[in-house]
């Protein structure tokens, strides 16, 4: 399968951490966990997941703010979360807190690939959650997934759930929308989701190792969301669409790998 190697300068939304740390601050500031402007797509990820029977172990890449590291602790999981913002590390904790589920959170503050090098623990999960987009390039990507696959035990999951990059909505979608932190449309810091292809995912990780790649939300999950015939109806739809054709015009991709 090629490879959809977008890997120039030009191509960067976050050229240095110290970027990518100042603009996810100023997100943790504005918004904290942001409920309010997410679609929770938990039920997918979920699903995804192995049953948090023994407080099974999850090592989180970009946690952020904690949208979905609260989720995960509130359904059982221990979880060990590496970003490079203190500040939504200390909303993540927060939030963490007022479920009393904070000793089950740990936050490290760094860069993911050389924070986890780190690492002694043997996790049961890595997780990687609408994050991959945000790093400046391919080859920081395959870093990345390739020090979180040597952290998990045998028999252990590495998760990936981001951006469908073959959607060609993203692009004019985003131009149109400007960021609450600098005031730049959401583009500029969105473009590298153009990376995120199931050729390139599957081309960062070992070889022979069996994966689970699927598409979601061929629907925006937005427009069902809610418990009324019609959203019923576009979900059942969804489902549909999902094993169709259609399949690539998903809004998610996810890429499940066992040990």
């Amino acid at each position: 399968m090629q490879r959809t190697d977008k890997t120039s300068r030009e191509s960067s939304n976050f050229d240095n951490n110290a970027e990518q740390e100042r603009y996810f601050s100023g997100l943790a500031e504005n918004r904290g966990v942001n409920e309010g402007s997410n679609v929770d797509k938990s039920e997918v990820i979920f699903d995804l997941l192995p049953p948090p029977v023994t407080h099974k172990h999850i090592l989180e890449c970009g946690g952020g703010a904690g949208f979905y590291t609260t989720r995960l602790l509130r359904a059982g999981y221990k979880v060990t979360c590496v970003d490079l913002s203190g500040e939504a590390l200390s909303v993540n904790r927060q939030s963490a807190r007022r479920i009393d589920r904070e000793p089950e959170l740990e936050t490290i503050k760094g860069d993911f690939t050389k924070q986890v090098a780190g690492l002694s623990d043997n996790f049961d999960v890595a997780v990687f959650i609408k994050v991959l987009h945000h790093f400046s390039d391919l080859a920081s990507i395959e870093e990345a997934l390739a020090a979180a696959f040597r952290k998990l035990r045998p028999g252990g999951a590495l998760i990936i759930f981001e951006p469908n990059g073959r959607n060609p909505l993203w692009k004019p979608l985003y131009l149109v929308q400007k960021d609450p932190v600098e005031g730049k449309s959401k583009w500029h810091y969105e473009k590298n989701l153009t990376l995120i292809t199931e050729s390139n995912l599957l081309g960062s990780l070992p070889e022979g190792v069996q994966s689970d790649v699927q598409y979601h939300y061929v629907v925006p999950a937005m427009l069902f969301s809610g418990k009324s015939a019609l959203h019923n109806l576009l979900a059942r739809l969804n489902k549909m669409l999902e094993r169709s054709p259609l399949k690539p015009w998903a809004s998610n991709i996810s890429v499940r790998v066992i040990k």
